[in-house]
This record gives structure tokens, C-alpha cells and sequence, in this order.
């Protein structure tokens, strides 16, 4: 081995030929394997790549030795070449936990003063790539969050147009990623799930690393619930719901569009920290159905004023829990809210009605209760 010289630019004809007589020469057939593998496994292809993987492994007679730890890395740039290259599998059979040399699990400073992945490192964030695309791959994946694309930012950097878009996942973790880092054109990114491995720097900042399409459903990350559509601002494509905590939500250009005044299953997105909340729609309810998962509030007309097509109300019902403030017993209603279905000449001073009541900030900032439909409970 002394006087061995290995030739970095081998053939694959010449490759053969030390295969040929591997048995004469096993250390330097695995240093030409290195070497050929190294140089094509981006041209050969996934199957003989593999195959030559196999081959070292039978071969390599210096473990742990710098030629193995070499080969490593070579398999980690097959296994991220080649999606059906199994890498736990492979590490298994390579006997991973005891192939490192010391050196291998060292921190090294670069020129620059920052420190390079070592080995190990490298070997375990392969490990968490190849979980993030192979979704039932066994170990741990608590670095894989399931995101929510909420909204797509369009700035202009170094001259250029680019994107940012903002995630945010079921525990309220918000993170931003450009848009070339999403495997959708940008068009398609917001309102999408996607599954994002994140790494975490140094310093503690969490970032993005890699992005794939997930193969969940956002009903089955994020919890439902019932919300009321108060109004849809058209030129920004915003619709406004509220749910029975009187939460203002935003759903940006929902692919299901639903109507003012009707009431849809939506999915809250909400950051920490964050006073913006947004809504993923997931379908729409009829009248009735809305009522009943929303929930009314019963009260009882204490006074009607058809001039002014208003009525006053006093809360016979528990009053229920709110966010950002506290549901008056007492207000006034609009008679427009009345259910179509039913004749305002039911309406009477002391009559049973049911709201659906929530609290809504008013020009003044204030919270206030606001009644946006109601209907009147048959007599008796």
C-alpha cells in the first residue's frame, strides 16, 4: 500500500479491471471504487451506484479508516441524488455506529472562521432529508413540521422580483422561506401544505432547509371549526369570518368561496405573537347547519324601532366566552338580520329570539356585540 498511487480520474474500464483482481489488491480496489464513484455516480445512475456501495462494503478490509469515512460521503451525495437509495438501510449494513473515526465527529473551523458540518453531522441531517421525502421511514422526525402556507410576499431584492412566503404550523411556529425553496411554482404555494424539515442554527434561530409537498390534509393537521362570513373585501380577495369566540379571521383567496352572511368549517392559523389570524376554508354549511355548530344566543325583544329598523335585546342565555373583551347582556340589533325564511311580523316586544351573537370592533377600535343573524323561537 506503501507505493500504491490512486488514480482520481479512473475509468470505468479500468474499474472492472480492479475489480477483476480485487482479491490480490482489496485496499486499493476500494480506493479505485471511491475514486470512479465519486466522479460519475451522477451520470451511472442509482443502480450501479448502489452496486459499487455493495462491493466497498464487501471489499473494505480498514475500519473505521479514512478511505470509509470518505466512501460515507460519497453514499450521502448518492442517497440525495437518488430517492430510492435507502439510507437508513444502508447504514445499518455499513455499521454505522461504530465506523466514525474521532476526527470524523470533530467541529473544524474554515477560513472564514465558521465552523464546517463535520461527518457525523452531515450523516444526520441526510437522515432527516431522507425522512422529510420517504414519509414512512422509521426514527424520529421532530424536526419535520407540517406547515400552512399562509401568504406569499412579493419584494423586490438586488433588482429582482422574488418572493418570501410565511408558514406557520399546528403549535403556532412561524417561519419564512423563499419561494425557490417550494417544489410548486410560486402561483400554487399559498393555501398549500407542505412538510418542512427545520434546522436550528447556533445562535437558536430556527430556518428552513428543505420543503415537500405533504401528503396530509389540512383538516387532519390543524383543528376545524364553525365561522360566520361577515364581508369579503373583493380588490384584496379577503374574507372576513368570525368564529363564537368573536376571533377575527382572514382567508386570503380561498379556493372554496363562500357568501356573506353564510357560515363555513374553517381551519384557525394562528402564529405566536402574531395579532393577524388566518382562515384555511375547508367547505361551506347550510343555514341550519350553521346555526346549530355556531351556536345561538337566546334573549328575549325589549323594544322595536321600525323607523330606524332596529331592535333592542337582553341575553336570557348564558353569556358566552369571548376573546379580546366581554359580551354585553344588553344591545341592539339590525332588523335586516332577521332569518329570511321567517316574517318580521312575528317580531314582538318580549318575544323569544336566537342570535348569533360575536363581538366586533367598530370605527372607534371598540368591541362591541354584534348580532349578525337572528330568528324568533315559536311561541309556546
Amino acid at each position: 500500500m506503501d507505493s500504491f498511487k490512486p488514480n482520481k480520474d479512473i475509468s470505468w474500464d479500468d474499474l472492472l479491471v480492479s475489480l477483476n483482481d480485487s482479491f490480490q489488491h482489496p485496499v486499493e480496489t476500494t480506493w479505485d471504487i471511491y475514486y470512479y464513484l465519486k466522479n460519475n455516480y451522477q451520470t451511472d445512475g442509482s443502480l450501479v451506484s448502489r452496486q459499487l456501495l455493495r462491493i466497498f462494503i464487501a471489499l473494505r478490509i480498514e475500519r473505521p479508516s479514512l478511505i470509509n469515512s470518505l466512501m460515507l460521503g460519497v453514499a450521502l451525495r448518492v442517497s440525495h441524488a437518488y430517492r430510492d437509495f435507502n439510507l437508513p438501510r444502508f447504514l445499518d449494513i455499513w455499521d454505522y455506529s461504530v465506523m466514525l473515526r474521532p476526527e470524523d465527529c470533530m467541529v473544524m473551523p474554515s477560513k472564514e472562521g465558521k465552523p464546517y458540518l463535520t461527518l457525523k453531522d452531515k450523516v444526520d441531517r441526510a437522515l432527516k432529508s431522507y425522512r422529510l421525502h420517504h414519509s414512512t421511514a422509521i426514527g424520529s422526525k421532530e424536526d419535520i413540521h407540517t406547515m400552512i402556507a399562509v401568504k406569499v410576499y412579493e419584494k423586490v431584492r438586488d433588482g429582482d422580483n422574488c418572493s418570501s412566503v410565511k408558514l406557520i404550523d399546528s403549535q403556532g411556529m412561524e417561519l419564512f422561506a423563499d419561494s425557490q425553496r417550494f417544489p410548486l411554482p410560486t402561483a400554487e404555494i399559498q393555501g398549500r401544505l407542505f412538510d418542512v424539515l427545520v434546522h436550528k442554527a447556533k445562535s437558536g434561530i430556527q430556518y428552513v432547509s428543505e420543503i415537500v409537498v405533504s401528503e396530509k390534509t389540512v383538516e387532519t393537521v390543524f383543528e376545524k371549526t364553525v365561522g360566520y362570513v361577515d364581508r369579503i373585501d373583493e380588490r384584496h380577495g379577503h374574507f372576513h369570518i368570525y368564529d363564537a369566540l368573536s376571533r377575527h379571521f382572514v382567508a386570503e383567496n380561498p379556493i372554496i368561496r363562500p357568501d356573506v352572511g353564510g357560515f363555513v368549517r374553517f381551519c384557525p392559523i394562528i402564529a405566536d405573537g402574531d395579532k393577524f389570524k388566518s382562515a384555511i376554508i375547508v367547505g361551506t354549511l347550510d343555514v341550519d347547519e350553521g346555526y346549530s355548530t355556531f351556536g345561538m344566543v337566546e334573549a328575549e325583544v325589549v323594544a322595536i324601532d321600525s323607523t330606524y329598523r332596529k331592535f333592542r335585546y337582553a341575553i336570557t342565555s348564558p353569556i358566552p366566552t369571548s376573546d379580546g373583551g366581554v359580551i354585553a347582556k344588553d344591545g341592539v340589533a339590525s332588523l335586516d338580520a332577521l332569518d329570511a325564511r321567517q316574517p318580521l311580523s312575528a317580531l314582538k316586544v318580549g318575544c323569544k329570539v336566537r342570535l348569533v351573537l360575536f363581538l366586533k370592533r367598530g370605527r372607534d377600535r371598540v368591541k362591541r356585540n354584534y348580532v349578525a343573524r337572528f330568528q324568533t323561537c315559536p311561541v309556546g
